[in-house]
């Protein structure tokens, strides 16, 4: 093996299977929402309903790519971006089921996503790998870690008010 692909092998080592895991599932996130972004081009909406709902995606979109970034890299702010991530997608998922059941006048269980995304908070806040990781007292959050998280918030927003465009 080369230098290059022992020291790739060497930094998958450092994240545990769960950390890999959110990962592989932003990156899924980014897919689908990338995706969800140009299926939105090939529909009738009004210019204006265009550029907030693509605001809204590349708002979200690079919070998933930043925090994905941040674990990977296993820095002092990845626990931070990682929560928030985590928020935003559980409110964003459970607001989806509630639109979908009003516009489509069909049940859509909230139960999952609330399921699903609080057992991966709960993960990110008791698990004992993820304070040997990320130990607290080494834990930062700087200003661009708020200002990606609130571009992510933002673009949430931004994207569900565009529904009522």
């Amino acid at each position: 093996m080369t230098k290059e692909k022992l020291s790739l092998k060497e930094e998958l080592k450092k994240i545990n299977l769960g950390i890999g895991l959110f990962i592989v599932i932003l990156l899924i996130g980014v897919i689908i929402n990338l995706f969800s972004l140009l299926v939105m081009f090939t529909q009738p909406y009004t210019l204006l309903r265009l550029l907030l709902s693509l605001i809204g995606y590349v708002g979200f979109i690079a919070l998933l790519i930043y925090t994905a970034k941040s674990l990977y890299s296993l820095k002092s702010n990845a626990i931070f971006l990682a929560k928030i991530t985590i928020v935003l997608s559980g409110v964003s998922a459970v607001i989806q089921a509630i639109i979908f059941s009003y516009v489509y006048s069909q049940f859509t269980s909230v139960l999952l996503p609330i399921l699903v995304w609080g057992a991966w908070f709960y993960y990110f806040s008791k698990s004992k790998k993820i304070e040997e990781k990320f130990p607290i007292e080494n834990r930062k959050v700087d200003k661009l870690d708020m200002i990606i998280a609130t571009v992510g918030l933002a673009g949430l927003i931004i994207s569900f008010l565009s529904v009522f465009v």
